[in-house]
């Protein structure tokens, strides 16, 4: 059967390999997304060294940020001692990426991605943030053979500009200029590259709320557990079970917090709370689409209770600005609030202005991908 002329051999480069639920789920949409528009599409499994670090029995990278012989000496024993955790979480991981990714062979260098691709969509995710890749890693910033290949960047990110230094600024416009098209994630980011760089930068949705939310909710595995509020976060915040308990009493239910990193020991300071550690990613989304709300300081976790219309709160923390970015853009900074706030009045996300801002958002983005040549007008 001959191929359709628009249908494209895709490659997606991005965080598709780490151990978190965000980074994995962002990937699975965008990938979906794109298949399902008639096109080949494989994730290229491309090992970033600051990603697979996590994965060793003594991480190099955390070891080295510790500070004096007696803070590197507990990391060590900590390591060691959580290890057989970190496996097991490792494995869980493993095995979303194998089943529901269609990757190609690893590569552990710029030297070894393939140019097969008609395509190669660079994102989402913080691929572009220096402090989470040891600097600027030129497979996500497309230094490799191009040749014919259409090098498209997707809702990329850098975490935020405001800590980007001007040397790093200058070295992401020298790197830039390989791409044919660019759009990230958040807006300050558009704006700054656009004003330093004096080029056309478009703001696009992140794939979790770009495809259509069937599309997470299909694969997500339901807990039996009852009716419960849901926590997950990224940044430590001591303050936060209580928050999420004072939110369950007013609902008269139990919390059940969300781990994918192991810890030494149970950060549970009320044992009536259920802690479900190393769940897989379709069974973080079961947790996420049951619960009667959700809390979090996590991105994806906000993200994902946007995509399938969910109440929730997000709760402040040292680095808010991409969550605080994408609830403004739909009008629901209401929903942001500090830990220890106990003053709530609980109502539902009012979510009739947000599904229409999200609409124009999403509509921006897939127009995006059509002038990009990845999807039909």
């Amino acid at each position: 059967m001959k191929k359709n002329h628009r249908e494209m051999k895709i490659g997606i480069l991005t965080f598709h390999n780490a151990i978190n639920y965000g980074a994995v789920l962002q990937c699975y949409a965008l990938k979906e997304f794109l298949a399902q528009r008639g096109h080949e599409v494989q994730v290229i499994d491309y090992r970033n060294p600051y990603t697979e670090d996590y994965k060793k029995i003594l991480p190099w990278v955390p070891l080295l940020e510790e500070k004096g012989i007696v803070g590197k000496l507990k990391f060590i024993i900590k390591s060691v001692f959580l290890y057989s955790k970190r496996r097991r979480i490792c494995k869980v991981f493993k095995a979303f990426v194998d089943y529901r990714l269609n990757t190609t062979p690893s590569y552990h260098s710029a030297s070894e991605i393939p140019t097969t691709f008609d395509c190669i969509v660079f994102g989402s995710d913080q691929i572009w943030n220096p402090r989470l890749c040891g600097g600027f890693d030129p497979v996500f910033y497309g230094q490799f053979y191009k040749g014919r290949t259409k090098f498209v960047v997707y809702a990329a990110s850098l975490g935020n500009p405001s800590l980007i230094k001007d040397f790093e600024w200058n070295e992401i416009g020298r790197l830039i200029g390989v791409f044919d098209c660019i759009s990230v994630r958040e807006l300050n980011l558009k704006h700054a590259m656009e004003n330093r760089f004096s080029i056309s930068v478009t703001q696009c949705i992140d794939p979790t709320l770009l495809v259509n939310p069937d599309i997470l909710s299909g694969i997500a595995k339901s807990p039996d557990i009852g009716d419960y509020v849901f926590m997950y976060n990224v940044q430590r915040d001591d303050a936060a079970e209580g928050f999420a308990d004072y939110i369950s009493k007013k609902i008269n239910c139990k919390v059940v917090i969300g781990q994918s990193k192991p810890q030494m020991r149970n950060l549970r300071k009320n044992q009536n709370h259920l802690l479900v550690e190393m769940a897989s990613p379709e069974e973080f989304l079961g947790l996420i689409k049951n619960a009667k709300i959700i809390i979090g300081n996590s991105f994806h976790s906000i993200a994902i209770s946007i995509a399938l219309k969910k109440d929730f709160y997000s709760i402040d923390c040292r680095k808010p600005e991409r969550v605080k970015s994408l609830l403004n853009q739909l009008g629901l900074i209401d929903r942001h609030v500090k830990s220890t706030y106990r003053n709530i009045i609980l109502k539902n996300v009012d979510y009739s202005i947000a599904e229409r801002k999200l609409a124009v958002i999403r509509d921006s983005s897939i127009n995006y991908l059509k002038e990009a040549g990845l999807l039909m007008n």
